[in-house]
């Protein structure tokens, strides 16, 4: 399954040494993936798997491995793997001795559609998600849609929040056939999706890629969908928490009559059909509101928020704390 376009690029620019993040689930599944690089050059780094790779204690651990094996700044870094190896990986690779040269590999749906994508890279400070960030780009991104194969079916459930999101946002025909499919499954997963998905952000990222306007709508769901995800890690995942905050969006975007009701209440059921509900109690809810507070979007005090004005449409607006503990008690509470 090795991709002529990375090994020629690899051969083309010559480098010396080639260090690949992963995890092990990955090295058991395709230990033969990077047998055309030859074993002089390339070095392994196996990471936690999912979040817990994303902590300034691994960050320093993983430098002090590449200052042991004598790697510098010509090196290429390689993250193969999902959104959190996308995350860790690009941020070793943007501040390790002021910048190596990346390439990423996402074997996940969620990576494929978008933490691979766009080139921010993230580690997670304090209990809060993505605290601590870069903008830095790879060289080029490698998809290779049978990874989706090997996934198990909590990890194409993960990656299908962000395709959700996507629909909701900025397109109504996809929106239409992701609500009229039977069941989620890699099978189902249609290259075509996966296409306009990259090309879509990537798009957007070359239009805002400092996120200072028109990239924040890729945010979609994301503020209560990071607040719930650090609030329940490890056992809701980062396209489960999306999906909800999808939900959380759209029941403001129905309240504040930027939607209808019958809008709402058909992403209500789409998401509910594939993904479990939380039950939140106030002390919970307490909490959320804390967590969203500091997401980055934030600006003198105001929840940013994406909302809809209709399905494939999307703008940002301030929210209050009022109406966002309204929502979450309605459709959570």
């Amino acid at each position: 399954m090795m991709d002529n376009g990375l090994a020629a690029y690899i051969e083309v620019k010559g480098f010396q040494k080639i260090v690949i993040f992963t995890d092990e689930n990955l090295l058991s599944l395709y230990p033969h993936f990077f047998d055309f690089i030859d074993n002089s050059k390339k070095e392994f780094i196996v990471l936690p798997r999912g979040e817990a790779a994303k902590t300034l204690a691994v960050y320093e651990n993983v430098c002090m491995q590449l200052l042991e094996k004598n790697i510098g700044r010509k090196a290429l870094i390689i993250n193969w793997g999902g959104g959190s190896i996308s995350d860790f990986g690009g941020f070793v690779a943007s501040t390790y001795k002021r910048g190596c040269t990346m390439v990423n590999v996402p074997t996940t749906l969620l990576a494929m559609i978008d933490a691979a994508i766009g080139g921010k890279n993230a580690l997670n400070v304090g209990g809060v998600k993505n605290a601590a960030g870069t903008f830095y780009l790879p060289d080029m991104v490698v998809t290779e849609p049978s990874f989706l194969k090997t996934l198990p079916q909590n990890e194409i459930l993960n990656g299908f929040g962000e395709l959700l999101k996507y629909a909701l946002i900025s397109n109504g025909e996809l929106w239409e056939e992701l609500k009229n499919s039977e069941s989620v499954s890699a099978k189902g997963i249609r290259k075509e999706w996966i296409d306009f998905c990259q090309n879509y952000k990537e798009s957007i990222v070359k239009r805002d890629f400092y996120d200072n306007g028109e990239r924040h709508l890729l945010n979609f769901g994301h503020t209560v969908g990071h607040a719930l995800e650090s609030l329940f890690a490890p056992a809701l995942s980062h396209g489960h928490a999306v999906a909800l905050g999808c939900v959380i969006a759209a029941y403001i975007s129905y309240n504040k009559n930027f939607i209808s009701k019958k809008v709402f209440q058909e992403i209500h059921d789409f998401v509910r059909k594939h993904y479990s509900f939380l039950s939140l109690n106030d002390e919970q809810i307490d909490a959320i509101l804390r967590l969203c507070r500091n997401d980055k979007k934030n600006d003198g005090g105001s929840l940013k928020f994406i909302l809809l004005s209709k399905i494939g449409e999307a703008f940002e607006t301030d929210v209050s704390e009022v109406e966002l503990r309204a929502a979450l008690g309605n459709v959570f509470g």
